[in-house]
């Protein structure tokens, strides 16, 4: 018999008309607790690589132990010439996220292990909350989003996260990992149990409105092609002023009218913490109050393959400018925001994970984590809503609506 845990706390499943809206379905995350695998395949050759070697030593005990042949690497350059010498398919443990290494170093290690037919378990702490109290690091919560990407980019090589906060064994819960003839994409251990994410159906926790009526509401990136899905999406449950706010504005600035609501052009910066707050003190000025915000900026989604990446600038670089308004955009607005009343505060992350935008599906495993955080630990009305571009300007009030901090919107 397995057992459930939620990221979030939600309503008992029921229909509802704010959540079955036409062509949109919203999910969140639950974690199954499962037994070991029933049908166990040999051990394989294992190439463990780590910062320090003292942080591999109860890992490769473990794998010794269970019979697999382990080689330690201290270097990404050692690690193409281990597993050439194994001469056969093999695993790649990363333990360097274990002594800080971030999302950056394992983008590196997936594009060096492009070609490669092997399996790749990238070993973390506080990057899932599984039984819903646990604190989550939203940036080591890119890791897992960059495993699925390196797995999709390289259809000769499986990839598996596997986090081991406060694990009783961490190293018998990975050899219990690899011992299944296919990994899962994201594993934890908590204490002695194995825990694996499922999608769960997300409802309605409450079936009044979302939007006020005359309410004033921010749409950060408000004149993208997002952020005007959003804008109308808003405009159509009640008539609103909507500050649509852009980098860089058309030539035009009039308020221009979307349905009943009117609408006011702003120019901001969401990475500048002096222009976002100047930008929320003039709206509060202006219309004596602040409703609710949407951050849709930095949504444009740019393709760049893995394996592409070191052959251009610095990783950490490219990381930096494609999630800047994403990353730093978050972290800015939850600052500029402290103290200051809202209804909500949505994170909206477009795209589904394919090939080509390991560094989008990054920053926007970043903004659920942080999401989930911000509402969890400090109590802040904030929703993360991510999914196919065509489903988020419908999906996006139902999502408010469910009450929990990271939702997907998809098409049935």
């Amino acid at each position: 018999m397995s057992t459930t845990s939620t990221e979030d706390t939600w309503s008992p499943l029921r229909a509802d008309p704010s959540t079955t809206q036409p062509g949109v379905v919203l999910h969140g995350r639950a974690w199954t607790s499962a037994p070991a695998f029933p049908d166990p395949v040999a051990p394989r050759p294992c190439v463990v690589l780590a910062r320090v070697v003292g942080t591999a030593g109860g890992y490769v005990r473990g794998l010794s132990a269970a019979g697999a042949p382990v080689t330690v690497c201290t270097t990404l350059d050692q690690v193409g010439p281990a597993l050439s010498r194994f001469g056969s398919e093999a695993d790649v443990v990363d333990l360097r996220p274990l002594d800080g290494a971030d999302v950056v170093e394992s983008l590196g290690l997936g594009a060096a292990l492009s070609g490669r037919t092997a399996r790749l378990v990238t070993v973390v702490r506080g990057v899932f909350d599984v039984l819903g109290d646990e604190h989550l690091d939203p940036r080591l919560a890119m890791l897992p989003a960059v495993c699925r990407s390196v797995r999709q980019e390289n259809p000769l090589l499986a990839t598996s996260c596997l986090d081991v906060t406060d694990a009783s064994a961490p190293a018998d819960g990975l050899v219990r990992l690899l011992s299944g003839r296919e990994l899962p994409a994201s594993a934890a251990l908590r204490r002695n149990t194995t825990w694996y994410p499922q999608p769960h159906r997300l409802h309605a926790a409450s079936s009044g409105p979302v939007i006020r009526p005359h309410g004033v509401y921010l749409v950060l990136g408000g004149l993208g092609r997002l952020g005007a899905q959003v804008a109308r999406a808003i405009a159509a449950q009640a008539p609103t002023t909507l500050v649509l706010a852009q980098r860089n504005l058309p030539r035009y600035s009039a308020g221009l009218p979307v349905g009943g609501s009117a609408v006011d052009l702003r120019q901001v910066d969401v990475t500048s913490p002096a222009q976002l707050s100047a930008l929320l003190d003039a709206v509060q000025a202006q219309y004596g109050g602040l409703h609710g915000v949407v951050h849709a900026a930095g949504t444009r989604l740019s393709r760049a393959r893995i394996d592409e990446l070191p052959t251009h600038r610095s990783i950490r670089d490219q990381l930096t400018e494609a999630t800047a308004a994403s990353v730093l955009g978050t972290t800015t607005l939850y600052a500029a925001l402290e103290g200051r009343d809202l209804d909500f505060c949505a994170l909206v992350t477009p795209g589904p994970e394919a090939p080509g935008h390991a560094l989008h599906t990054a920053a926007a495993a970043f903004q659920h984590a942080f999401a989930h955080k911000a509402r969890s630990r400090a109590g802040r009305p904030w929703t993360a809503v991510g999914g196919e571009l065509s489903a988020l300007g419908a999906g996006l009030l139902p999502a408010l609506a469910t009450g929990v901090g990271s939702v997907l919107a998809t098409a049935p």
